[in-house]
């Protein structure tokens, strides 16, 4: 319940009840609220969550039902479409569960600490930001297999063009545009970021884009005549990502044999001490791509092409159906496992 105090702010609906903008990201969405009503967004967040530590965490993924609820009512649209802005609405989807004390997979993690975002877990094209004079961040730029604008063919950028540093837009000045960066003041759609990867590379991930689009509005994916549920495909999609952003020498070998057969660039897998694993999300934008186009040309004829693979890169039969002990979908494990028999 609101207190009376809060109440006397704004009862009822909002005078300026700003509905989300197409695919809008929830924070995203409080901050054009906030600056609609004249009021900084910390201050706004006090108003109606006084009890809430809204920002010492990623608001994207952890805001509760209580927030959701607060913006339907004042707002005036179904808590449904509130719901959606949360990176939470792609539960049994593409995720089974949005984890609350670990990293999730397929979502950026923005790395807070003393809330401070650390992590570049947060994308944007500079062409959609710089549309029609109304700068909003998107709900699916969280995701790690988005790599591209498929509507600007562009690469996306996941820092400041000028400065560098991640893209922290709720820290803008309340007078400054949501494309400007706070640290510098640079505007994030002057300037389109330099990119690693080469032009064959750029085309591939922006094809693989366009069929992860698809199986998402259509909620499967045909592998080899047969249908397969959006979830199933996007559990084995991770689990060919994850094997190719390996550190040790069998996924050195897989990337390798990859870009032997079809000529696509090489990620640069970063080191990190004591970890032969890299988790694909915790990568930048470009070497995501660089994988997500590998894995899409294997994918593209599947299951011919994971057979010559599994001949070329002599990989056992348990690293390829390993998954942190979990069970794999079976359009995977079956593959894998008529491959070896023939």
């Amino acid at each position: 319940m609101l207190g009376t105090d809060i109440d006397r702010t704004f009862p009822g609906m909002w005078p300026v009840p700003l509905r989300p903008l197409p695919d809008e990201l929830l924070t995203s969405w409080l901050v054009r609220l906030a600056r609609a009503h004249g009021l900084r967004l910390h201050t706004f967040c006090s108003l109606y969550w006084p009890r809430k530590q809204m920002w010492n965490r990623d608001l994207d993924r952890f805001a509760d039902s209580d927030v959701i609820a607060v913006l339907a009512e004042h707002t005036g649209i179904p808590y449904s479409d509130a719901y959606d802005t949360m990176l939470r609405s792609w539960e049994h989807v593409i995720f089974e569960k949005c984890q609350t004390r670990t990293n999730s997979d397929w979502i950026l993690p923005v790395g807070i600490y003393h809330r401070i975002r650390r992590r570049h877990g947060l994308q944007y094209c500079p062409e959609c930001l710089g549309e029609n004079g109304l700068p909003y961040f998107r709900k699916s730029w969280r995701l790690a297999f988005v790599t591209c604008c498929t509507k600007h063919r562009l690469r996306l950028s996941d820092s400041c063009p000028h400065c560098g540093k991640p893209v922290v837009f709720h820290r803008v000045n309340q007078h400054q545009s949501l494309a400007q960066c706070p640290f510098c003041d640079g505007y994030l759609t002057s300037r389109i970021a330099p990119t690693t990867c080469d032009e064959l590379t750029l085309t591939w991930a922006n094809c693989q884009q366009r069929v992860l689009e698809s199986v998402l509005r259509i909620g499967y994916a045909e592998v080899d005549g047969e249908a397969v549920r959006t979830q199933d495909y996007f559990a084995g999609l991770g689990h060919l990502c994850r094997l190719l952003a390996h550190r040790d020498l069998r996924s050195q070998r897989l990337r390798l044999a990859i870009s032997d057969e079809c000529g696509l660039d090489l990620p640069a897998i970063p080191s990190r001490e004591h970890r032969s694993l890299i988790r694909f999300e915790d990568l930048r934008c470009d070497n995501r791509a660089k994988i997500l186009s590998l894995a899409g040309w294997l994918l593209s004829d599947f299951p011919r092409r994971l057979a010559r693979l599994l001949e070329v890169s002599h990989c056992p039969d348990s690293y390829w159906l390993k998954h942190r002990d979990l069970s794999l979908p079976k359009w995977i494990s079956t593959s894998v496992t008529e491959i070896r028999r023939r």
